[in-house]
């Protein structure tokens, strides 16, 4: 049971790959998915049958002939115990109590407060419907969110017996532990070459003589380029958008740099038909490199690179390089 659509479709595509892939399964696990169609998805064709990459949708197939594993949402399943026209998902269910084994729970954390004490009484509904006897049924819940402190085993072990109605210990609890380097590879000496040695870089000067093979290539990403700015002063230096002085007008504006001629320089926008004097009135990184990269066929530059027009809709985007005073009254061919 998914707290969103978008989730369950999601992982009905893994599951539908995942059962065809295993000859263990494929042919013999049939997987479906129960989630509200919405008004514009009443009249699309959904798949029937199992396939290489999704799993039963159509939702008469589902109801006519229950699959062995259901992907829903508690609304979905709300409506699953209510409504008449949906008692054929219950009906093997009915005959044999035994059949229903599991009940998983993704995003676990996300059921608390009313929408947690809803879905806890929908399990108990659904037990009480098929007549469940406590311990039958297995829950499991999954969340990549859950606390680490001392005593977050107890309180999570709590709250899961609450939401399920099942007796639920802190041994049951599969956590995550992280471990270093060392202690993951411990002292097998053979595992020596895939261990990462940041020391050994300093090692890699790269001579014209060398072979490429020899050289690990390394590359760290400290910050996301588009969030690079240069600031509008006599000597521009490059800065981050977060750390511009907002009170000011025009303090850093999105860079260009031509590599070619390794000039460089500042980018912004202009209302189209506006004269040369008017003031930059885009300056919002986002919207200054849509325009770069929306309209980069029509850019044309002067052999001084010095600046750069580029049409888009009604607006211009004017690069003016270091040091040039240079304005614009027409495009440059």
């Amino acid at each position: 049971m998914y707290p969103m659509n978008a989730l369950a479709t999601d992982q009905a595509k893994r599951l539908g790959e995942m059962i065809f892939e295993d000859e263990r399964l494929s042919g013999k696990i049939r997987a479906g998915l129960f989630i509200g169609e919405g008004k514009q998805g009443q009249n699309i064709q959904r798949n029937k049958l199992m396939g290489p990459d999704h799993i039963i949708e159509d939702r008469n197939t589902i109801i006519d002939s229950p699959p062995d594993i259901l992907l829903t949402n508690f609304k979905m399943l709300d409506y699953g115990l209510m409504k008449h026209n949906y008692n054929g998902l219950w009906s093997h269910n009915m005959l044999d109590k035994g059949l229903f084994k599991f009940l998983v729970l993704d995003e676990l954390h996300t059921y608390d407060g009313a929408q947690g004490t809803d879905v806890a009484n929908l399990i108990r509904r659904l037990k009480l419907k098929l007549n469940m006897e406590e311990g039958q049924l297995c829950p499991v819940g999954t969340s990549a969110t859950i606390g680490s402190s001392e005593e977050a085993p107890t309180l999570l072990a709590d709250y899961a017996q609450k939401i399920f109605g099942e007796t639920i210990t802190e041994e049951s609890i599969i956590n995550e532990n992280r471990v270093n380097v060392e202690e993951f590879f411990e002292e097998d000496e053979s595992l020596l070459p895939f261990i990462p040695l940041p020391n050994k870089l300093k090692e890699l000067v790269y001579h014209e003589r060398d072979n490429f093979d020899d050289y690990l290539q390394g590359q760290l990403w400290i910050r996301e380029l588009s969030g690079v700015q240069y600031t509008v002063e006599e000597k521009p230096q490059f800065t981050f958008r977060d750390q511009v002085d907002a009170q000011t007008e025009i303090s850093a504006l999105p860079p260009w740099y031509c590599r070619e001629c390794n000039s460089s320089g500042w980018l912004g926008l202009k209302h189209d038909g506006s004269d040369n004097t008017t003031t930059v009135v885009g300056t919002k990184i986002p919207t200054v490199y849509s325009c770069m990269r929306t309209t980069l066929h029509n850019t044309i530059a002067n052999a001084q690179h010095n600046t750069i027009v580029k049409e888009h809709r009604s607006t211009r985007v004017i690069a003016h390089g270091n040091n040039t005073e240079k304005t614009v009254t027409g495009p440059i061919c």
